[in-house]
């Protein structure tokens, strides 16, 4: 499967859980401050031969560090990536370091190095291929490495793998022999041993895996095969469904067309503006007709089924679940409706997330928890992803693991993650530190952490309409200087994506005082002058692409401080793209020492 952008995928990205019960009925909630801890991390594996293995993470300054659980709860692959994915039916596993997808084996050790940009999900033959960097690999279940190739492109299908080989593509096989040469403008995965292919602008082919073409077709775009059915489409845009002979079987009559499934198909009435969609047969008559949003298969005979609206995306927009047959199973009561195994649904209300089976009905006997996820069925256990934190459940509702977001620190303090969801759109972990000597700075410090995730009383975030919000926390200790990091994305209505969140205060655990940039230097120095030349430095050494490549250093730059530099950071569009994120600078202390007041209260908080 492609890498979405980030683990960070922040996005990134995870989810807390809120529940397990030991009787019948809604779950309460579980996963707050005062939750059971994280499990012991086991120095030695399980001892089972071939233990089933979950992945899960503790938190390192607010961001999950993967490894893998037993059954049991216990980390017998500890943390140590970035992002880390299920264990294959071969036993090896995709995980990400530094960034790059890597390939695992029980024993946690890289089977493939991690070096590349992406890794697709295996053949129903076990093979993998993991591509990026200019390079790419093929791998073998049990993850033997076949071949090295930097023109691979694709994953393995039907047998054989895409290839590019500058602005052309053709095939390669598992033994690393080009079977087809490339010679295509664009190749589509091969599918019962057949596969479109686009020769140049306008026209496309339907070749077999000798490269022998099958039929030829003059459309704007081709796709497929799917049913011995290909969707085509015509100027407008205007899409509909040929036969491999390439006669018409649907006229081009829709504004989306997706391919054949069980007979069945998702089609979009109107252009995308309209946002109307419905599932046709193949005599292309309507099973569910053509008046409601966007529709997503959830398994054999089972959809999803939006409420039309307007704008057609919309982070409120309800569903309901429909069979094959075109009845409606439940009202629009429902949101983020996703496959969870087993013929089963996830969806969520307005306060919780549950199961459903192929009738619509709430599976009798598997947790509904509190707070706004996802859940699926992985082997015998539950996997919750809820409200950011992720936990394994027993199908009767026993809590195995679960993420802990409090952090504990030197000197028997601990910050706890208190949690505050006041609607589906607006989630926020924030910090309270407990186990300080002098409660007053205590309470004084707790008061300034409420204010800055607008969590105080009186004044709780609250996101309104299509908008949303998610803010977590990481917390350090260096001295008696109390580190915390404000992580979160926010995303206003009607914006092309929204914007990360990355803010870092520094408060002294003896006074209860918040640090500025400009306490850590002497009075009158010329510290801004200082760094300002450091940064411009190092991005003229660096070669990226900066949008600035002369940025300013102010006053209220943003920084934090570590035990060897002083960090300063950019915003994603300040001195760089988007896609390049936030453009961190970290300072050595030497090269600043002279500046730096020493007998200041900063200076000496963390000293």
């Amino acid at each position: 499967m492609k890498r979405s952008c980030a683990w960070v995928i922040w996005a990134a990205l995870l989810l807390i859980m809120s529940g397990c019960a030991k009787t019948a009925g809604e779950t309460p909630p579980v996963g707050a401050p005062k939750a059971q801890p994280v499990p012991a991390v086991a120095s030695t594996p399980a001892r089972e031969e071939s233990p089933v293995l979950y992945p899960a993470y503790v938190f390192e300054l607010g961001r999950p560090k993967w490894g893998y659980i037993d059954r049991t709860g216990r980390f017998v692959i500890q943390p140590a990536f970035e992002a880390a994915e299920e264990f294959a039916a071969d036993g090896t596993a995709v995980v990400y370091r530094d960034g790059r997808a890597g390939l695992i084996g029980r024993d946690g050790k890289f089977l493939v190095q991690p070096q590349y940009d992406y890794a697709y999900l295996p053949s129903p033959a076990g093979e993998r291929v993991l591509i990026g960097q200019g390079k790419g690999v093929a791998v073998g279940p049990g993850g033997k490495v076949l071949f090295a190739s930097p023109e691979l492109d694709g994953p393995f299908r039907d047998g054989l793998a895409r290839i590019k080989r500058g602005n052309v593509s053709g095939y390669i096989n598992t033994a690393g022999a080009v079977v087809i040469e490339p010679q295509f403008q664009y190749a589509h995965d091969f599918a019962a041993g057949k596969a479109v292919v686009q020769i140049r602008e306008g026209q496309f082919a339907l070749i077999d895996k000798a490269g022998e073409r099958l039929g030829e077709y003059a459309y704007e775009q081709l796709r497929g095969p799917s049913e011995d059915l290909l969707v085509y489409m015509v100027k407008g845009p205007k899409y509909g469904y040929l036969t491999l002979a390439g006669e018409v079987a649907l006229a081009a009559q829709f504004g989306d067309a997706h391919p054949f499934e069980d007979g069945l198909a998702i089609v979009g009435a109107g252009d995308w503006s309209d946002n109307r969609y419905g599932v046709i047969n193949r005599k292309g008559e309507y099973v569910i007709p053509a008046e409601h949003g966007l529709i997503r298969r959830m398994g054999p005979g089972l959809f999803s089924v939006s409420e039309r609206r307007d704008p057609p995306f919309s982070l409120n927009t309800r569903q309901a679940l429909f069979s094959a047959d075109g009845k409606q199973l439940t009202a629009f009561r429902y949101y983020d409706m996703e496959p969870a195994g087993d013929g089963l649904v996830s969806a969520t209300d307005e306060t919780a997330t549950l199961l459903l089976d192929k009738t619509g009905s709430q599976v009798p006997g598997l947790p509904r928890l509190t707070g706004i996820g996802q859940m699926r069925l992985q082997g015998d256990l539950v996997r919750a992803d809820i409200d950011q934190t992720l936990s394994y459940l027993t199908r009767d509702r026993k809590l195995i693991w679960q993420a802990d977001r409090n952090v504990a620190l030197a000197g028997g303090l601990t910050v706890q993650a208190q949690r505050h969801r006041p609607n589906r759109n607006t989630l926020i972990y924030y910090p309270e530190l407990t186990g300080l000597a002098d409660q007053k700075i205590q309470q004084q410090i707790n008061t300034r952490l409420r204010a800055i995730f607008g969590v105080a009383d009186g004044g709780a975030k609250r996101i309104p309409g299509e908008s949303s919000l998610t803010e977590v926390f990481g917390a350090q200790r260096l001295g008696n200087l109390l580190i915390i990091n404000r992580d979160g994305y926010e995303y206003t209505a009607g914006a092309a994506h929204g914007m990360p969140i990355l803010e870092y205060y520094h408060l002294d655990l003896t006074t209860g005082a918040e640090y500025a940039l400009p306490d850590l230097f002497k009075p009158g120095s010329a510290y801004t002058d200082r760094l300002k030349a450091f940064v411009h430095h190092r991005i003229a050494k660096s070669g990226e692409f900066y949008l600035n490549r002369s940025p300013e250093v102010k006053p209220d730059q943003k920084f934090t401080v570590q035990e060897g530099a002083l960090v300063i950071y950019y915003y994603p569009y300040e001195i760089a793209s988007y896609a390049q994120g936030f453009q961190r600078f970290s300072v050595p202390w030497a090269e600043i020492q002279d500046l730096i007041n020493t007998e200041g209260a900063f200076w000496k908080a963390f000293h």
